[in-house]
C-alpha cells in the first residue's frame, strides 16, 4: 500500500511542510515519490493596458518552467538526501485539474499536500487547489495543514 506517492509543490514554504510526512511514509513503506509542479498556462492578453502577444507570454511560460525546473532538481536533491527514493516532474495545464489527472493516469496511491486549512469565507474567496483535488481525485489524498495561519 502506498507504493507511489504523488507530492504537489508550488514552491512555497507551505507545500515544503508535507516533507516530513512524505520521508516517513517513503521510508516505513518502502514507497517511491515523485513530486510535481504544475506551470499554468497564461490567458491574459493584457493587463493594466500593457497589451502581451502570444510570443510574450510563451517567453513568461518558458521562464517559469525554467525556474520550476530547477527547483524540483533542489527538492529533488533534499529528499535524496535525505533517503527518499524520489523523482520530480514539471507538468502544464491548470494546477488542480492536471495533478488529479497526473495522479490517475500514472498509477499513484496517494497525493500528499498541504493546506492552509481555510473554512468559511476565506475558502469561498480564495479557493483552495487542495480542496479541488481532494473532491476530484479517485487518488486518496492527505491533506497536511500547515503549522503557519496565514
Amino acid at each position: 500500500m502506498f507504493n507511489k506517492i504523488l507530492v504537489p509543490l508550488d514552491g512555497s514554504e507551505l507545500a515544503e511542510c508535507v516533507f516530513p510526512y512524505v520521508e516517513d511514509i517513503a521510508k516505513t513503506r518502502d514507497s517511491w515519490v515523485e513530486a510535481a509542479f504544475v506551470v499554468e498556462h497564461y490567458e491574459m492578453p493584457f493587463h493594466g493596458g500593457v497589451v502581451f502577444d502570444e510570443k510574450n507570454l510563451r517567453e513568461i511560460e518558458r521562464s517559469a518552467k525554467k525556474g520550476a525546473e530547477q527547483y524540483m532538481r533542489a527538492v529533488k536533491k533534499r529528499l535524496f538526501s535525505k533517503g527518499v527514493d524520489i523523482n520530480t516532474v514539471v507538468l502544464e495545464g491548470k494546477i488542480a485539474d492536471t495533478l488529479v489527472d497526473y495522479a490517475s493516469n500514472n498509477g499513484f496511491d496517494l497525493i500528499v499536500m498541504a493546506t492552509h486549512g481555510r473554512s468559511g469565507l476565506a475558502r469561498w474567496v480564495v479557493g483552495s487547489v487542495a480542496d479541488k483535488i481532494l473532491h476530484c481525485s479517485t487518488v486518496p489524498v492527505l491533506l497536511i495543514r500547515s503549522a503557519s495561519q496565514e
